[in-house]
């Protein structure tokens, strides 16, 4: 009996000896410093959560009235021509229409959904604009830079274009096509059309603009050595011939003497 008892407070002693032992080297200052300092992460961990939380949040707000008003740009954007209505055909790698376009055109003119139908050598919004060098009337004689745009007679009838001065291109005026000069004809006529940039650029009125001459440098010393001499019979408004960014660039127009050797686009108007 007595055994028994002894053995019973000795494990009653040796229970309570390890958790005596254990709490007794605990320094309370040191518990209270570390709970506070994970207390300081936990705070610090997600006050950065909610801010990271509202900056995306504030960021996707932006973004979506970013593209509503491009999308509400886009939609309600003048392009200065008539885009309704109209199918574009290329050909692959951009390669000329050819001899035949002529009656490729006209055989699709043909057809009772097609009102009109035109080629040339780039697209709206295609951002593919070529540039020359060009000297005009009253204008610097060492030439300056200017896009030009390869079209044919009904290009601008086709995207219903009108014009702001003088007239438009038409098969009733056969000179208004262009002839590329060469080593035994080194200056070649035409007809030329800017646009409303290239007047303003000029300094001329739209009125004043219409039979002035302009030519244009076609060799490749850059010299003038070969030019195309010709008078500007009409002006347009500028168009988005590149991009929304180029309305205002300054352009002129004119029509090659065989569209279908340069020209790789149709466009058919009210299919």
């Amino acid at each position: 009996m007595a055994l028994t008892a002894a053995v019973f407070l000795a494990l009653m002693v040796l229970a309570g000896l390890y958790p005596a032992m254990y709490l007794s080297a605990m320094k309370p200052a040191s518990v209270k410093r570390a709970a506070l300092h994970e207390s300081l992460s936990a705070f610090s961990v997600r006050n950065i959560l909610v801010v990271l939380q509202f900056a995306v949040a504030t960021v996707l707000v932006i973004a979506t009235f970013v593209v509503f008003a491009q999308a509400k740009f886009g939609a309600t954007l003048d392009p200065g021509f008539n885009k309704d209505s109209t199918l574009a055909l290329q050909r692959p790698n951009r390669i000329p229409l050819g001899e035949s376009w002529q009656a490729l055109k006209n055989e699709l003119e043909q057809h009772p959904g097609i009102e009109q139908g035109t080629t040339s050598g780039f697209l709206p919004f295609s951002r593919q604009v070529s540039g020359t060098t060009i000297r005009y009337d009253g204008g610097n004689p060492q030439g300056q830079s200017l896009s030009f745009y390869q079209v044919d007679e009904t290009f601008f009838q086709t995207y219903q274009v009108a014009p702001l001065a003088g007239r438009l291109f038409s098969a009733d005026f056969p000179g208004d096509r262009v002839i590329f000069p060469g080593q035994e004809n080194p200056v070649t006529s035409g007809s030329f059309i800017l646009n409303r940039a290239a007047v303003e650029q000029f300094g001329w009125s739209l009125e004043n603009a219409v039979g002035k001459w302009l030519e244009m440098d076609r060799s490749r010393a850059g010299d003038f050595s070969m030019t195309i001499h010709g008078s500007i019979v009409g002006v347009v408004d500028n168009l988005y011939v590149d991009s929304v960014h180029n309305q205002g660039a300054a352009g002129v127009y004119f029509i090659p003497q065989n569209p279908g050797a340069t020209h790789s686009y149709l466009t058919l108007a009210r299919v």
